[in-house]
């Protein structure tokens, strides 16, 4: 039953975004795939997020084929590649349906796609194939090179990469490829990402962007034909910190406890779902970790939805990957550790109908409004329960 109300809800909400219940409309479904951080190029010098507008600009000055075209295009193949990749996923290591369409993961991706297709869907296809170029196991030096070579690329693609990645990655790592040498592990698959790990820092230190930049980005694409670009705030300015949004004490309780809700429907629906005690400790210690990733990203951006989508994506990724596919983990009888898991196991069910995160800004009222009962009633409706 859990199941089958996580699929339509997915549905219901996917055709709200994207046709509204008032039929197939492909110019709107085309404007969509319009995305402004996909135009930030190098013409004004090296910066952050910029690789993929640079070949952008690059095919569209080649080939003289409009360059929204090509943005609008080159977007919606990725969108295309993660659909195809998260089944793919799904039918190989096999999470929970009700876990993986829930709105801790992709309902919550649902929810914010009507703010624009940013570029998580891209960095997610460069995280899946990083994973399965781990799980492909073939020889150390050649699978060290090729992760490096994924995370160079998608971190120049967006910088966020690395750091939603970088734990999950050195989780499997050490798992896949050091799992015999216990002691220094953890610390030779850190050292494994070091090359991706210098181009992060110089990235973060020497690319953030300046004022200069943006004018010459936005003249390099007037000169083809591209006009009235707005980029997304944070890009070229300062980022703005969560205690500049001017929080009340009551706003900051809530907030955090609508990412506690996440984290534990996260934990109980997971824990209960491993079989194997040194596993279950693994998850535990990795999503402690991305956890703390999410908290440290809502400090310095206010996208809330994306951070829990991202960090929570990465970590179940991971972890069913392992439960699949290595010998470490053999198939056991339930384990009984941690028995308060199974106990609560019926909290998840509640936390479906009631988790939830607004994409920017907060208060404990957007977290009644944008629940996924009430929205659906309104989608359904057009009048909302609360």
């Amino acid at each position: 039953m859990k199941n089958i109300f996580a699929f339509f809800a997915s549905i219901i909400i996917l055709f709200y975004f994207y046709f509204g219940f008032k039929g197939f409309n492909p110019v709107k479904i085309w404007s969509s795939f319009y995305q402004s951080d996909l135009y930030i190029n190098y013409e004004g010098g090296f910066m952050r997020r910029g690789l993929d507008g640079q070949l952008i600009y690059e095919l569209s000055k080649f080939t003289s084929v409009n360059a929204m075209m090509i943005q609008k295009s080159y977007n919606l193949l990725f969108f295309l590649v993660f659909i195809g990749l998260t089944f793919y996923f799904y039918l190989k290591y096999k999470p929970p349906f009700f876990l993986l369409f829930s709105t801790s993961v992709l309902l919550l991706f649902i929810f914010y796609l009507g703010r624009g297709i940013r570029k998580d869907h891209i960095l997610m296809i460069f995280f899946f194939l990083t994973c399965f170029e781990i799980v492909k196991r073939k020889s150390k030096l050649w699978t060290l090179i090729a992760i490096n070579i994924l995370f160079i690329v998608a971190s120049l693609i967006h910088e966020l990469f690395f750091i939603i990645s970088f734990f999950p990655v050195v989780f499997l790592i050490k798992n896949f490829m050091f799992s015999q040498e216990q002691k220094s592990a953890y610390l030779k698959s850190v050292a494994a990402l070091i090359p991706s790990t210098l181009v992060f820092f110089y990235i973060f230190f020497y690319g953030l962007g300046t004022l200069v930049q943006q004018t010459l980005i936005l003249n390099s694409w007037k000169q083809i034909g591209v006009e009235n670009i707005v980029f997304n705030s944070g890009i070229f300015d300062r980022s703005l910190y969560i205690w500049e949004l001017g929080f009340t004490r009551n706003q900051y309780f809530s907030f955090f406890a609508a990412i506690l809700c996440h984290f534990i429907f996260m934990v109980i629906i997971i824990s209960n779902d491993l079989k194997n005690r040194q596993l279950k400790i693994n998850f535990y210690i990795l999503i402690l970790l991305q956890y703390g990733v999410l908290i440290l990203l809502s400090v310095v951006a206010k996208d809330f939805s994306r951070w829990i989508f991202l960090c929570n994506l990465t970590t179940l990724i991971p972890v069913y990957i392992l439960k699949t596919e290595t010998t470490l983990y053999p198939n056991e009888n339930q384990d009984h550790s941690f028995p308060i898991f199974n106990k609560i196991a019926w909290l998840p069910y509640i936390l479906f109908f009631i988790n939830t995160m607004p994409h920017s800004g907060w208060s404990f009222n957007d977290y009644i409004v944008y629940n996924p009962v009430n929205l659906i009633y309104k989608i359904i409706t057009n009048k909302p329960i609360f």
